[in-house]
Parts: structure tokens; C-alpha cells; sequence
């Protein structure tokens, strides 16, 4: 079962977002390039890789799906 968490994007105007925990490393969040498949990445918990974006981020709520 993957974790989810919902994050807030403090340096992105409070944005909040859905994310698996294998996008989060520390103080950091990441982001794929193409919001265009954004749904499908969260869900299948994608892997990141080295061209996504990284962001600041803090942990509004935890859950498993």
C-alpha cells in the first residue's frame, strides 16, 4: 500500500496538492515537468526521476490508499 500525503507548497503561493511519499526526500517535494499526466503520476506513485522540479514543502495530512 502506498502512503499518501497532502502537502502545502509554502514558496508556491500555498498550493495544495496530493502526493505518494516516494516524491518526498527530506525538505524536498518532487514535481514531474508536464502536468499533463499529473493524476495517473500520483496515483501509480511514479518514480522521479532527474528532470523533475523540486520544491519546499510541509505535511498537511497522511493517509494509505
Amino acid at each position: 500500500m502506498t502512503k499518501y500525503y497532502i502537502v502545502k507548497f509554502p514558496d508556491e503561493n500555498n498550493d495544495v496538492s496530493v502526493v505518494p511519499s516516494n516524491w518526498l526526500s527530506g525538505e524536498t517535494c518532487y514535481w514531474p515537468l508536464s502536468d499533463k499526466k499529473i493524476h495517473k503520476q500520483i496515483k501509480r506513485a511514479e518514480v522521479p526521476d532527474s528532470t523533475w522540479l523540486t520544491y519546499k514543502y510541509s505535511i498537511i495530512k497522511e493517509f494509505g490508499m
